[in-house]
């Protein structure tokens, strides 16, 4: 014989799964969480020490951790880091950067490897934003880094039209290397301006 509490109702049951449902979506959300978490830190970490390492390989360690966990965001900061660190530092930084960071995009025949070509593989995921802070160190006080901003805007320009503007008022700069690197980067940005103009013709129907 059967009691009420044998076989529990169809809405109890009902009621268990939709439980059961929002438990597993609340711990994928969770998850989720962590992994962003844990990559937040993990690049603020390395950050860390790629700016106050006490030794050349605690650097070099961090500028080769940086090639795995970098993201756009990092932007701003790795082409701060360029322009602040210290001779000594930079030849050991460039060093193991040119060797970990450039791994999305073969660096063009012509470039000597450098720290410029290492920081456009992370510089060109971040976007037009990227190019704002690059237009802006064309007017920097700082001769070399006019020079930097020309060539990695002829690598890492995404706003082309508005980069062969900046590029070709760096051509009237005071400094001869500047005027070279903004020739050579013109060009390039010409290029793949053309290039991508005909794709958009060949393109359309």
């Amino acid at each position: 014989m059967h009691t009420p509490n044998d076989h529990p109702p169809p809405a109890r049951k009902r009621g268990k799964r939709v439980m059961l449902a929002l438990l597993g979506a609340t711990l994928l959300v969770l998850g989720a969480a962590g992994y962003a978490l844990r990559g937040f830190f993990e690049e603020e970490f390395h950050l860390y020490y790629l700016h106050r390492g006490e030794s050349p390989e605690a650097r070099k360690s961090a500028a080769k951790a940086l090639a795995g966990v970098g993201t756009p965001r990092l932007v701003p900061r790795l082409l701060t880091r360029y322009l602040e660190v210290l001779p000594g530092d930079a030849e050991a930084f460039n060093k193991e950067a040119k060797v970990q960071l450039p791994k999305l995009v073969a660096p063009p025949e012509s470039e000597s490897w450098h720290i410029e070509i290492a920081i456009w593989n992370i510089v060109y995921r971040g976007g037009s934003g990227t190019s704002r802070v690059l237009e802006a160190l064309l007017r920097d006080p700082s001769a070399e880094r006019r020079t930097f901003a020309a060539r990695t805007l002829g690598l890492a320009s995404v706003d082309l039209a508005r980069t062969v503007r900046a590029l070709e008022a760096a051509l009237k700069d005071e400094d001869a290397d500047v005027q070279e690197a903004a020739f050579v980067a013109l060009g390039r940005v010409r290029n793949r301006l053309e290039g991508s103009n005909q794709h958009s013709e060949t393109s359309q129907p």
